[in-house]
């Protein structure tokens, strides 16, 4: 490859070559599938932030839950997604990088974000409805399962 970009740099390229250079830079470093979910994701945080700042509001509660159950509900939300998001997202990345098939970057990212919306709904009721929560948690846990047993694939195999 490197002797091909050096014949390249004296006038001398393959076209081909090129252009499948090319694409593998864009279906490789562009990283669509992660890309897709970051900004699903960034979006479902931001909804999640703003009810919790509107809690604060309503609740006139600046630091802390201010011993309100509806604000601890929100802020428990918002700290859980931001504790287990970032990580699933990481290993979606790495994964995505290493090339690691797109049904099963998908599919790992919607088990997620259907674990997310599951948790959301368990928690953030006036009765909280605790097997949403722990379907929630499953199916981020699940994802997490799905992203490393296909990271730990494409290591071993390559």
């Amino acid at each position: 490859m490197l002797a091909k970009i050096a014949n390249a740099q004296h006038g001398h390229y393959d076209h081909a070559f090129l252009l499948a250079v090319l694409y593998i830079c864009y279906n490789h470093f562009m990283l669509p599938i992660t890309t897709l979910y970051a900004i699903i994701f960034t979006l479902f945080y931001i909804i999640l932030s703003a009810r919790t700042i509107r809690a604060r509001q309503s609740t006139k509660v600046s630091l802390g839950d201010g011993a309100q159950p509806e604000l601890l509900r929100k802020i428990r939300v918002h700290a859980n997604f931001i504790e287990y998001v970032p990580l699933a997202l990481i290993l979606l990345l790495l994964a995505e990088f290493q090339a690691v098939s797109g049904s099963v970057l998908h599919s790992a990212a919607l088990v997620l974000l259907i674990g997310r919306i599951c948790h959301l709904y368990g928690i953030d009721q006036v009765s909280p409805k605790p097997q949403f929560r722990v379907a929630g948690m499953a199916g981020t846990f699940t994802a997490f399962g799905i992203l490393v047993a296909a990271l730990l694939w494409v290591s071993v195999v390559n």
